[in-house]
């Protein structure tokens, strides 16, 4: 029997623009069509979605710029200061630098490579010699807005000082590579200088000694906070030395597919502590949905008092560590505290075959409910206590247990889960620095970047 392989993609006129890519396997005299289908998800019709059958949204393109300036390197040096603008807002990238730094502007900025058709076009921000940052700014600080970048090599990659009053950035389609510590590291503590708003879209952050995202303070005191929304769409980090995410002093965080892959590979030098898949700290409200956390040491910190975590996935190996929730007050995080709030797990998937422990959650805070709904947690927590009571998955040393309630709802416990798989994205020029899920059961409940069915 002969076949004939076809291969063809649509795009979708309407934004978010949706890549479609089908692959059909069509014989000379029968065509055969197989799908997985989810539980509780009916297939009608002839309408079959297999594996082999995926659809990824675009990524955004870069605001087009109609009066913009053209910044080079051998006329600016790495120095820009306001005889480089042109007195121009929005600035193209037209060579690379061996780094970049806004020098006395405090406006609003946009900038953006020259040629943005794909990394490899890009300009480029950093080099091999040590460099404390690839971009940042000094004397005053800027609203700034990045598109299709390359920043790499340095200490720091990305940082950005506070202001009063405070100024909003937006960081998108940027690739941050090779950074001896932090990837995007905007936590400057100059009391009184704090920052608005923080957006990421589709952004990527490889081989960082440190956080890919190292937004906020740590510890107590009252230094620079986040007082907007700090927001991650559609971003990706692999092989970092720390914390898949680290948020620490923020009014409000906002996470969605997101995927963390790889990660905490520093522990001899940083310690359990600082090798979570997440780390929230002193932040008054957030949320996290459709995200992957992919190999790290331990699952997570989390001192805050009002947060959701919904649809997502930690894969930790530390045969012992809990997630600790903590507390605000007995941490010295006593800005953001938001007595009385609640603090949900929903349909999280915590996978761990080799763990030992016989509480998931070490249960510190006492300031807020809690609410465990529909989670998956490895078998050696199923204990005798019963399958959905405090003492059977959490470790409680909340000093009140009374004010506040725990409810605990459809708890689950398996080694042996489904377990997402990952491929390259459909753009080949992009192999190498991002990838999606690929498995349907994930795919199709909307986990990880760029996943329509996650929007």
């Amino acid at each position: 029997m002969e076949y004939i392989y076809i291969l063809f993609s649509q795009h979708n006129t309407r934004k978010p623009m949706v890549k479609k890519i089908f692959f059909i396997l069509l014989s000379l005299t029968t065509i055969s069509c197989r799908s997985q289908i989810l539980p509780g998800v009916t297939a009608g019709g002839s309408s079959h979605r297999g594996s082999s059958q995926k659809e990824y949204v675009d990524i955004p393109d870069a605001p087009t710029f109609s009066d913009s300036h053209t910044l080079v390197y051998a006329t600016t040096g790495s120095g820009i200061q306001s005889g480089d603008t042109g007195s121009k807002i929005d600035f193209l990238v037209g060579s690379d630098y061996p780094f970049m730094s806004f020098n006395g502007l405090s406006g609003n900025y946009r900038i953006k490579s020259l040629d943005g058709t794909n990394p490899s076009t890009w300009a480029t921000l950093g080099s091999p010699s040590p460099n404390d940052y690839s971009f940042s700014a000094s004397v005053s600080t800027p609203g700034v807005e990045m598109y299709n970048l390359r920043l790499v090599d340095s200490d720091n990659i990305l940082k950005m000082p506070g202001a009063s009053p405070t100024k909003n950035y937006i960081f998108q389609n940027l690739i941050l590579e090779d950074g001896s510590f932090a990837g995007f590291l905007i936590n400057e503590n100059v009391a009184g200088q704090d920052y608005g708003s923080v957006t990421y879209r589709n952004c990527r952050v490889l081989r960082s000694g440190g956080e890919p995202w190292y937004n906020g303070k740590t510890g107590g005191g009252s230094l620079a906070f986040f007082r907007g929304t700090t927001a991650l769409y559609d971003c990706y980090s692999e092989d970092v030395g720390r914390d898949g995410l680290q948020f620490n002093g923020h009014t409000n965080v906002v996470v969605e597919r997101y995927l963390s892959y790889n990660g905490g590979l520093d522990i001899t030098n940083s310690g359990i502590g600082q090798s979570n898949c997440i780390q929230i700290q002193d932040v008054y409200t957030f949320s996290v949905k459709k995200s992957i956390f992919w190999n790290f040491p331990a699952p997570g910190m989390i001192a805050a008092d009002d947060g959701l975590f919904e649809d997502c996935f930690f894969y930790f190996t530390d045969d012992t560590r809990t997630m600790y929730l903590q507390s605000m007050v007995s941490n010295g995080y006593t800005e953001m505290v938001h007595t009385g709030g609640t603090l949900t797990f929903r349909r999280c998937t915590f996978y761990n075959p080799n763990f030992t422990g016989t509480e998931l959650f070490t249960m510190q805070g006492s300031t807020r409910n809690y609410v465990f709904e529909d989670c998956i947690l490895p078998e050696s927590v199923d204990g005798p206590a019963g399958d959905n009571t405090v003492d059977e998955i959490c470790d409680d040393q909340r000093s009140d247990k009374v004010t506040y309630s725990v409810t605990i709802s459809g708890t689950t416990f398996d080694d042996t889960p489904n377990i997402p798989s990952f491929s390259n994205p459909p753009e080949a020029a992009f192999i190498g620095f991002e990838k999606v899920i690929s498995d349907n059961y994930y795919y199709y409940l909307g986990y990880g970047p760029r996943n329509p069915n996650g929007l």
